[in-house]
């Protein structure tokens, strides 16, 4: 009766032990932890620094030690500033041009 007991115990720690580490598998087959709040606070906080925030997301996308969340997080926003690059650019160049052919003259 005791083994009985000792071993649902056991099952109960190891159950209790997952939970808080939050294990989630990744499509490399390998675990990882969850972010918590504070580390996206972080990582956000981070990432909005000018220059250090475009070299911090190149680092967090490409680095092969990074957490799958960040990484994946960090792609699609260094995805979503290129457009945005883009946009700009195009706009820019479009006033640029009006103003050259003189149609607000």
């Amino acid at each position: 009766m005791n083994a009985g007991v000792k071993m649902i115990s056991q099952a109960l720690e190891r159950d209790q032990l997952i939970e808080q580490e939050e294990i989630v598998e990744n499509y490399e087959g390998r675990s990882e932890r969850e972010m918590t709040v504070g580390e996206w606070l972080g990582t956000l906080i981070i990432s909005s620094i000018p220059l250090i925030g475009i070299i911090m997301l190149l680092v967090w996308a490409f680095g092969s030690t990074t957490n799958l969340c960040k990484a994946n997080w960090a792609k699609a926003w260094l995805v979503l500033q290129v457009i945005g690059y883009v946009l700009a650019i195009m706009m820019w160049g479009t006033l640029i041009s009006v103003f050259q052919m003189g149609l607000f003259n």
